[in-house]
């Protein structure tokens, strides 16, 4: 608790006094959801989108597991791992969830069963549709990706996944789109709260997509001072997750994440990169942007 005065920011404050940033587009105004009777806005979108070919579930990592025991996958057989970017990041919530039914891999081995393509925080891989000459099973993650909109997502998959707290404000649900069949049904409980939280929001993807796009444009003004350029570049489509920037003069990715933590912005190391990524969500506002702003300058000044 050193209560560092920098920039017009308190740097490491009292624990019960340190904010929170999250990388989930949470509001905490709208933590009490109102239970509605009828949610025809949400039924009408996901109907034009995914017709009836989808399920909402409790959370996205349960969807891994459901569908790996769908396709009756066994304990020695291998999901195969790919990502936009091919680095060995992988969040360890695809990675437990797949351990729960059978192994991972990634690389393509002769026990693979199913491919599992992540598609990064946004950004879409590259011609999904050319998995389809291995002639298995392919399983399209879009944890962070439910606004992208390119021919390489969402489209090719035999199942696609979707988290629903990383675009929307909601505390818990996934989507599982199927394209033949899925035998499993949600708690009519949890798909009664997911529709009436959602209810509100959908209305709003355009703007939402907006914000999310001046907040990424935001960032790359605000620390451009320091050198610091995007780690991806935005292909037709896209819709950032994250803002993902790499720092040339960044010497410890790892220390700049502990600072971050400590004063309580949710954010990580792109393991495996040289790259780092914090929130972008609409719900991330221009002065708490200034404050994470702000911690990478006092990092930079100190370091």
């Amino acid at each position: 608790m050193a209560n560092i005065l920098f920039n017009n920011i308190v740097l490491e404050p009292a624990v019960e006094l340190t904010p929170f940033i999250s990388i989930a587009a949470l509001n905490r105004q709208e933590l009490c959801v109102d239970l509605l009777d009828e949610t025809p806005r949400v039924d009408i979108y996901f109907s034009k989108r995914f017709g009836d070919n989808y399920t909402f579930c409790p959370k996205a990592r349960e969807g891994i597991v459901i569908v790996l025991k769908e396709l009756n996958l066994q304990p020695n057989d291998v999901v195969t791992i790919l990502t936009t970017t091919g680095s060995p990041y992988i969040s360890g919530c695809v990675t437990k969830a797949i351990e729960q039914v059978c192994k991972w891999s990634r690389e393509v081995l002769p026990a693979t069963k199913v491919l599992f393509v992540n598609h990064e925080f946004g950004y879409s891989y590259e011609d999904v549709a050319s998995l389809k000459k291995y002639k298995l099973p392919i399983i399209e993650d879009c944890a962070h990706s439910f606004f992208t909109d390119s021919p390489d997502i969402g489209l090719v998959g035999d199942f696609v996944i979707y988290s629903l707290p990383k675009p929307f404000s909601i505390q818990m649900g996934g989507i599982i789109k199927y394209k033949n069949r899925l035998s499993y049904n949600c708690p009519e409980g949890i798909v009664r709260y997911l529709k009436s939280a959602l209810e509100p929001q959908v209305d709003s993807i355009e703007q939402i997509i907006k914000k999310r796009f001046d907040n990424y444009g935001y960032y790359l003004e605000q620390l451009k001072e320091l050198g610091v350029v995007p780690f991806f570049k935005l292909k037709q489509g896209d819709v950032p997750g994250v803002f993902m920037f790499t720092w040339p003069r960044c010497k410890d990715y790892r220390k700049l994440k502990s600072l971050m933590n400590d004063n309580g912005v949710d954010s990580s190391v792109f393991f495996g990169n040289d790259a780092y990524f914090v929130p972008i969500h609409q719900n991330v506002t221009k002065k708490e942007i200034d404050y994470i702003c702000n911690i990478i300058r006092y990092f930079d000044n100190v370091n």
